[in-house]
């Protein structure tokens, strides 16, 4: 996933599009790999530090696939940077996050409010990339139909499972062995997104 967006990103540095698949898949690839490494509270926090980046990369992939439907403002730059390094101390400099973590017959996190909050951004985050992929859906024709389409599809797989490892099991039923699940769902997404990517920009 690290080599595809590599590839995707050197293929034009300059290209918004690009920029938002390398990003993606650079935060996704670390958060899986950050999920399967190991179970402390340092390894824990890493992962959800890619979940946090992560937001970013989908908003912004959404935003410019397969073409820019919305403008983004400085507004909105600011406030991705600003949540961005919000959580991020939280995470790290605080126990309002995540305050401990243990593995010994399965793995318990302890969270804090900031935890709760986060959930509720990243499905904000999610539920606005899919609003935007579905308004330009309504008003594409051509290859660009059919990518947002198979696109939605795959987003709407990707959603529904992360909902269930990352947020239903280890929030509402306190189950955190699943969790390493939810970067699988968002690789396999980048997976076919990069397929339908390539499939417009570079056949």
């Amino acid at each position: 996933m690290v080599i595809l967006g590599f590839y995707v990103l050197f293929r034009n540095l300059k290209n918004k599009l690009n920029i938002s698949f390398f990003v993606l898949s650079i935060s996704a690839s670390f958060w899986l790999g950050s999920s399967g490494i190991g179970e402390s509270l340092l390894w824990v926090k890493i992962s959800y530090l890619s979940a946090i980046l992560s937001c970013i990369g989908f908003f912004y992939f959404a935003q410019y696939f397969p073409f820019q439907k919305y403008k983004v403002t400085k507004y909105i730059h600011l406030l991705f940077f600003l949540s961005t390094v919000a959580f991020t101390y939280f995470l790290f400099a605080t126990n309002l996050f995540i305050k401990d973590a243990s593995d010994s017959k399965e793995l318990i996190v302890n969270v804090g409010i900031i935890y709760i909050i986060f959930n509720f951004y990243f499905l904000l985050i999610w539920i606005i990339g899919f609003y935007i992929i579905v308004q330009k859906y309504k008003t594409a024709d051509g290859i660009h139909k059919w990518q947002l389409k198979n696109f939605l599809i795959a987003i709407s797989i990707a959603f529904l499972g992360g909902l269930i490892t990352n947020i239903i099991f280890p929030w509402i039923l306190n189950i955190w062995d699943y969790y390493w699940l939810g970067p699988i769902f968002i690789v396999s997404l980048l997976w076919y997104a990069g397929y339908l990517l390539f499939r417009m920009k570079f056949k």
